[in-house]
């Protein structure tokens, strides 16, 4: 996990220091962000390699800022964990089917879903090389 940048956009202080102290006590790099805006400015700054995102965060909300991030080409393929006090499953769905690679509910470990994201990531480069040394993907040698 070491070296990997998480930027953790939530509006309550308390919550952000939380995350970023458990994150950093992994290796992590943590930028804060406490809305949208500030979030926007960071990632204009330093590309992330995952957002944690609140999914109610004042003005411009979780979900639209995802939505927006899923629609920039340069973004879309930035993974993103969205929490959430929200525990109904009509707005898992939602918060899954609109722009969330994952939905964490509070209550839920971060660095659980941070942890389970690194491995995921981990197959699927290791999978990639596999197929690109078996000739499966990429340019071919002649």
């Amino acid at each position: 996990m070491q070296g990997k940048h998480i930027l953790v956009v939530e509006d309550e202080a308390p919550i952000r220091d939380m995350v970023r102290f458990a994150l950093e006590r992994k290796g992590l790099t943590v930028t804060e962000a406490a809305d949208v805006q500030d979030a926007r400015l960071s990632i204009a700054g330093r590309r992330p390699d995952l957002i944690l995102l609140d999914w109610m965060l004042p003005g411009v909300s979780g979900i639209e800022f995802a939505r927006e991030i899923r629609a920039d080409a340069n973004l879309r393929d930035l993974p993103i964990i969205m929490l959430t006090a929200r525990a109904e499953e009509e707005d898992r769905v939602r918060g899954l089917t609109t722009a969330a690679s994952l939905l964490m509910v509070a209550g839920v470990g971060v660095i659980v879903a941070v942890e389970a994201w690194i491995v995921a990531l981990s197959v699927t480069l290791l999978t990639l090389f596999t197929l690109h040394v078996l000739g499966g993907v990429g340019p071919r040698k002649k």
